[in-house]
């Protein structure tokens, strides 16, 4: 599970932060994971950011599916 989680983040930040951004510097790139991590809300952490999520003391709504989730639920059928 923690391997579809680190995917799954990789993803977005590939995808969401860093499509069509160009980095001169690396404080540029400290600021904008600064962002992602403190300031933009995600969707699945129930709309709060990852510093938001890693304080929360109750279990986080998972507001997405994994494909191998939805392959393995769709054999259960």
């Amino acid at each position: 599970m923690i391997c579809l989680i680190q995917q799954r983040v990789n993803n977005t930040i590939k995808n969401e932060l860093l499509k069509d951004m160009d980095f001169f510097s690396i404080k540029e790139v400290r600021e904008a994971v600064t962002f992602y991590n403190n300031e933009r809300p995600h969707m699945n952490l129930d709309g709060m950011t990852p510093a938001e999520a890693t304080l929360c003391k109750g279990e986080i709504r998972k507001m997405w599916c994994s494909y191998r989730e939805k392959a393995l639920k769709n054999l259960m059928i």
